[in-house]
């Protein structure tokens, strides 16, 4: 036992004896197997010159209470507070207030969770976890563990920093990178993907805060949004995708906002209380394009929110574009509209109401159903077309002029049913055109 223990604490100090070959190195393994873990109870400088190194002779480490110290660092380490054997460990871990840098390092998880809890809601079984401030540079982070998260930033107040970095989750109930509990993270060039049911891509939870920049996310299972958001989601010149899942997940308190990116989704942008709560969920989408392949683009249920589309496309393979649904009473969701495109249904409940406002430059194909109200802020020639017979609560013209109304729509044969008690303007009257369109009172919301 005693030479194990020489053993180590040479081994150890060879290594830090060669820092200025080992910056030389691009990726040292930080190790898990399927039947161990470890963790860091201590906080550690981790640079180009100052690595951290573990073998997976971890019996050897364990055998014996030992403790050394790292180059460049007063920090004394106890084998007995490094290293946990368990699977619900995590492969790194950081603890005391500290900013910590880890840098050209690969990590591996493996070993599945014991507990759903530990894993889900501790976090524990992560393949780095920090409650301090971190930054996390040009690294690989993979895990092949049920409930093993990649990342995972879970301290109130706290900035974590993720630049050039691949992340891979390859099971269940492992999201690639999750923010948490009012903490910061922040995302420049990173890729993550996941391969496993309930495995998203970026998730923002407990009124955390992520802002993105070039990113790539790609899910391919069940149930696994590209995000999921419980707080707020900044994202630039990125991609969204999944292949069998939402786009994304927006629940409770939660905003998110897109700018120049392109967004790929099986179905579409989930947007969901499940109480009768007073948030108003917040989503902007600044160019390119969502583009949905089955189900409605927008999907609100039991939710007031607000949606703002500038200079975009809103594309859906089988012509859906916003369902709004709710147990609850009095809900409202607004959407704004410039410059934008898209084709497809709209329609909602009676318990909630959907406010369209339209600007300028918009080129809107639909057919309308429900409690929707539509408001024109100027004229634009054919800014809305129909597909199909239409019903809406009330329209609120620039200039209540019928003429230049009408100039602003294209029936397209369809008829237009409008309440005749919200809209006094229109004097309760009929309009019939040569292709067959009509606009006329309808008197069921009475």
């Amino acid at each position: 036992m005693f030479k194990c223990c020489i053993k180590v604490k040479f081994k150890m100090k060879k290594i830090l004896n060669q820092e200025k070959k080992i910056e030389k190195i691009n990726h040292n393994l930080l190790y898990s197997s399927m039947n161990f873990a470890y963790r860091l109870d201590k906080n550690i400088e981790v640079s180009p010159l100052n690595y951290l190194f573990v073998s997976d002779s971890i019996t050897d480490i364990l055998s014996e209470n030992i403790s050394f110290k790292f180059s460049k660092s007063s920090d004394e380490i106890s084998g007995k507070e490094k290293y946990i054997v368990s699977n619900d460990g995590n492969c790194v871990a950081y603890y005391n207030d500290k900013k910590t840098s880890l840098a050209n390092v690969e990590v591996v998880k493996k070993g599945d969770s014991l507990s759903v809890y530990k894993s889900g809601v501790l976090g524990y079984n992560s393949a780095i976890l920090s409650v301090e401030n971190i930054t996390l540079l040009k690294s690989y982070v993979k895990t092949y563990s049920s409930g093993s998260k990649g990342f995972l930033l879970k301290e109130k107040g706290k900035i974590g920093n993720i630049f050039e970095v691949i992340f891979e989750t390859m099971s269940s109930n492992a999201n690639a990178i999750e923010s948490s509990n009012e903490s910061i993270l922040r995302l420049k060039k990173v890729y993550a993907y996941t391969n496993g049911e309930n495995s998203g891509g970026v998730c923002v939870s407990a009124q955390s805060k992520v802002f993105s920049n070039s990113i790539t996310v790609y899910t391919a299972s069940f149930n696994s949004p590209s995000f999921y958001i419980n707080g707020s989601l900044f994202i630039e010149d990125s991609l969204m995708e999944t292949r069998r899942s939402y786009l994304g997940v927006m629940e409770g308190d939660s905003s998110f906002f897109s700018i120049n990116s392109s967004l790929r989704g099986e179905l579409g942008l989930k947007i969901m209380n499940k109480k009768d709560d007073n948030f108003i969920n917040k989503v902007g989408i600044v160019k390119r394009y969502i583009s949905i392949n089955e189900g409605f683009a927008f999907d609100v249920e039991n939710s007031s929110s607000v949606i703002n589309l500038l200079d975009m496309t809103v594309f859906s393979l089988c012509k859906k574009i916003l369902k709004t649904s709710s147990q609850f009473d009095n809900k409202n969701v607004d959407v704004h509209l410039k410059k934008t495109f898209m084709n497809g249904e709209i329609v909602t409940d009676d318990k909630t109401t959907i406010n369209i406002f339209f600007n300028k430059g918009n080129t809107v194909f639909s057919k309308i159903s429900g409690n929707v109200n539509l408001f024109f802020k100027d004229k634009t020639h054919y800014s809305l077309t129909l597909t199909g017979d239409s019903f809406v609560r009330k329209i609120d013209f620039f200039n209540n002029d019928i003429k230049t109304f009408i100039e602003c729509l294209n029936l397209n044969g369809y008829t237009l049913y409008y309440d005749s008690v919200q809209n006094e303007w229109m004097k309760d009257k009929s309009y019939y055109f040569e292709d067959g369109s009509r606009l006329l009172p309808n008197r069921r919301f009475e």
